[in-house]
């Protein structure tokens, strides 16, 4: 490339087919084990 010129890209590393994906926000972990809780309208499960 030469100076002043720019360009966009999108690279693509792995796809996965039938997956959730949530915030890593709402992970958590517990003795290195990972898992994120369901809210259900009785209260959290």
């Amino acid at each position: 490339m030469r100076p002043g010129v720019a360009a966009r890209l999108q690279v693509i590393v792995d796809q996965f087919q039938n997956v959730l994906a949530v915030p890593l926000s709402v992970i958590q972990t517990e003795n290195r084990k990972s898992f994120v809780g369901v809210k259900w309208e009785d209260g959290p499960q």
